[in-house]
């Protein structure tokens, strides 16, 4: 009797767990006592169960806010990953310059139809210069191994600055970088490429400005800096490039050219295009197929292509633009505006650091190519010293325009195309960059690389 009461009380409770199962399955309540999911509105910002607007603070990857998660990192690296930064890694990548020669586009427009300094009439005829790019090469890197790719990541510089900054190079040596010698990007990049947290990479610092006035003629008159005693360490470096006696059919190049009205940040992407692209996938092991070019490109004084004599190249890099991206700080985000609204065939990936967002025509343009040459991620941060108010609602207006998926933790593994970062305690310094491309080059180069 006892047994049989057990049983049919051990059947009820059964059936009982059954329907409380079927239940869940089928999307009923959960208990009172589960409590909800904490997440920031993707417009307002605003936190469940709270009435204020607050940016996520990530940490380690989650945010002390709500429950997102996200593969960036928001904490400045100087205090996050200060022994990397600090010290050489067991793997280090080597760093070397590259002399190109290329058409001062930015002195061409600024001129064009007006008079030199001698009162002279500007014909409008080709002007051009030497310029410098200094280039990051991974470490394991081998020249003669063809069959091993490197994706290509450009890096712009801000206004007073040049293409010695991202590696401390030049006068950032002594006093414009707390890491003499460049060993802070340095480490942070052989920290990623050790630690196989992005796809192996070259890294390209370039310049934006397009004349020099020093009367250098030859790479060796250039890197003697001896000769500027007497001048500020500023104005010895910002203009890197040289005219020699043979680079223009004048005698002069001069026209009262500065830099602070060079007019480059809009023509930067035909210098990108045509000179600095092809140097770099001649001289190194990139995606992009330069065999049709090699012996044109051979002297790295070449004065390099044109779209109609030289299609067979700017197809291979379009076939290769899933592994090329292009970054800018401060005023070099102009150069990134450029890059998207004339060159979205060559290249898919894009950071403004500190500089803003796309405008009018770059949306205008990523639209019209969605369908041939996606965007494959934007990429927009600051400090939270810099007003990121502003830089996150112009993220919002892209994202929002362009219809772009944007889930939380912004993974572009998930099919996320775009997000804004903070980077918290810092302003308008190496601090926000350094730390944002930290976060760049995990997100362009770390999922397998798309088209």
């Amino acid at each position: 009797m006892k047994s049989k009461f057990l049983n049919t009380i051990g059947s009820l409770l059964m059936v009982g767990a059954l329907a409380v199962t079927f239940a869940a399955c089928g999307g009923g309540e959960k208990p009172s006592n589960t409590p909800g999911k904490r997440t920031h509105d993707q417009t307002t910002h605003v936190v469940t169960g709270s009435d204020k607007t607050l940016h996520h603070n990530f940490v380690d990857g989650k945010c002390t806010m709500c429950d997102e998660t996200t593969i960036f990192m928001q904490e400045a690296v100087y205090k996050s990953m200060k022994n990397v930064l600090d010290n050489a890694q067991a793997q280090q990548g080597t760093l070397e310059s590259v002399w190109y020669k290329t058409r001062a586009y930015g002195v061409e427009k600024k001129f064009e139809g007006k008079k030199d300094v001698n009162g002279k009439d500007y014909d409008g005829s080709p002007l051009w210069i030497y310029k410098r790019a200094w280039v990051y090469l991974p470490y394991g890197y081998n020249k003669e191994d063809t069959s091993k790719k490197y994706n290509v990541m450009y890096m712009m510089h801000g206004n007073g600055l040049n293409e010695g900054y991202w590696f401390a190079e030049g006068s950032y040596k002594t006093d414009r970088s707390p890491y003499t010698g460049g060993y802070g990007t340095n480490n942070i990049l052989d920290y990623l490429a050790m630690n196989k947290k992005c796809e192996d990479t070259i890294y390209v610092a370039m310049t934006m400005y397009q004349y020099y006035s020093g009367g250098a003629k030859t790479v060796e008159e250039r890197e003697d800096v001896s000769k500027f005693v007497g001048q500020t360490a500023e104005m010895a470096n910002i203009y890197s490039g040289y005219v020699s006696e043979d680079a223009n059919d004048k005698a002069d190049f001069d026209f009262g050219y500065t830099r602070t009205s060079d007019g480059s940040d809009s023509e930067i992407w035909k210098e990108w295009k045509y000179h600095l692209m092809p140097a770099i996938a001649s001289k190194y092991n990139t995606y992009a197929d330069a065999s049709g070019i090699a012996t044109k490109m051979a002297d790295e004084r070449s004065y390099g292509l044109t779209d109609e004599a030289d299609a067979a190249f700017f197809t291979a890099c379009e076939a290769a633009r899933g592994h090329v991206a292009y970054t800018g700080l401060s005023r070099g985000g102009m150069s990134v505006s450029a890059m998207i609204a004339n060159a979205l065939e060559y290249c898919s990936y894009f950071a403004y650091e500190s500089s803003g967002a796309p405008g009018t025509a770059q949306i205008a343009n990523m639209k019209a190519k969605a369908d041939t040459y996606p965007v494959n991620y934007l990429f927009i941060s600051c400090g939270s010293q810099e007003g990121p108010e502003d830089a996150d609602k112009n993220m919002l207006k892209v994202r929002d325009e362009m219809g772009w998926q944007q889930n939380e933790g912004s993974d572009i593994a998930k099919g996320d195309k775009i997000e804004f970062i903070q980077v918290n305690g810092t302003a308008h310094n190496y601090a926000t960059w350094i730390t944002n491309l930290y976060n760049f080059a995990q997100i362009a180069f770390k999922a397998p690389a798309k088209n």
